[in-house]
């Protein structure tokens, strides 16, 4: 609509006056604080020194609220595979756990204060396996709707535009939809609303932010770099998506019973297939 195009338009300005004009606005060095520093505690509530390179908490809510958005994200599309009755929708979920992965070595990387440099890598690795991973996915949810290679020929015949009676059955169809038709609708007790969804993850980031840019002050290992720090950085990039994958896991009873996915799908399979074959 035309309030979220209003906001993103005005975004995308302060976005670019503030690239051009920031630096000399607010005398950015290499280390000054995002935005000057919004957010900070005041100065003498945690009595500890932080080190030069630590992010500012505009920063860290950017880096908490992504994790939580791709969190709710995945869930969501695994709830849709039930509601729609194609379970390749539960292999979109599957496909976006490297990019979680990616996304909590990027948290570590600065809780470490950037001083892991083997967690770089290990996102970088692992942002490209979720590129990957995502494409596949799509394209096998695609073509369970009907999609074929063939579409991607440039140079196809194009087919002939609707005829007018033809635009006016497709839009009562689109208007008498009845969710009843769909495989599993969801039920009003089982649906969140928007607003309580965009709360928890407005408190959760703000929660994690100020725990993440205080708390790791007080914990020494978090400011070495020796074998200790790369064992506790391992565990804090992997952990929480081992605990995902696994409450995936705990959800799919064919991946639990042996009937593991095909890798590709068949090309030209159509929807029926997409809603007979398992992930």
């Amino acid at each position: 609509g035309g309030l979220p195009k209003g906001i993103a338009g005005a975004w995308t300005v302060l976005v670019l006056l503030t690239i051009a004009t920031g630096i000399t606005l607010f005398n950015s060095e290499v280390h000054t604080p995002f935005l000057g520093g919004l957010g900070d505690l005041p100065a003498g509530i945690v009595d500890v020194a932080e080190p030069i390179n630590a992010l500012s908490v505009p920063t860290w809510m950017v880096h908490w609220s992504t994790v939580f958005e791709w969190l709710l994200a995945m869930s969501l599309v695994w709830k849709w595979a039930d509601v729609t009755g194609n379970p390749r929708w539960k292999g979109l979920t599957w496909a976006m756990v490297p990019s979680h992965i990616s996304s909590c070595a990027a948290l570590t990387f600065h809780i470490f204060y950037n001083q892991v440099p083997w967690i770089l890598t290990a996102q970088a690795f692992c942002t490209a396996l979720g590129n990957l991973t995502l494409a596949i996915a799509a394209g096998r949810i695609a073509v369970s709707n009907g999609w074929t290679p063939s579409e991607l020929n440039p140079f196809a015949e194009k087919p002939a535009a609707p005829t007018q009676e033809a635009k006016g059955a497709e839009a009562e169809d689109d208007e008498g939809f009845d969710p009843a038709l769909l495989a599993k609708p969801l039920q009003p007790s089982e649906m969140t609303s928007g607003p309580l969804l965009v709360a928890e993850i407005v408190l959760l980031t703000v929660v994690f932010t100020y725990l993440t840019k205080y708390g790791e002050l007080f914990v020494n290992l978090f400011q070495t770099t020796g074998v200790e720090a790369s064992v506790a950085a391992g565990l804090f990039v992997f952990i929480p998506p081992v605990a995902v994958a696994f409450a995936c896991w705990g959800d799919s009873s064919d991946l639990k019973s042996g009937a593991w996915p095909s890798f590709l799908v068949p090309l030209g399979a159509g929807p029926a297939a997409g809603r007979q074959e398992k992930r």
